[in-house]
């Protein structure tokens, strides 16, 4: 159902405030960011689409950490 409210934390840190984003699904402001700002200059050094790029990381286990 819409408006429902996640009580867990952000998906890949854990931490407490997080929102949803479409590819991403629910993570903190910070990783959004951080998986931004990874996947755009992935495209940028081999090209390719950022959200395929992050489904076949996510699918293999091989998305980065937070840092």
């Amino acid at each position: 159902m819409g408006g429902e409210t996640k009580t867990s934390g952000c998906e890949r840190c854990g931490a407490g405030c997080r929102t949803e984003k479409p590819v991403y699904g629910w993570v903190c402001a910070r990783c959004a960011r951080e998986l931004d700002v990874y996947y755009l200059m992935l495209v940028g050094m081999k090209g390719g689409d950022p959200i395929q790029l992050y489904l076949a990381d996510r699918a293999a286990g091989a998305v980065p950490p937070r840092t």
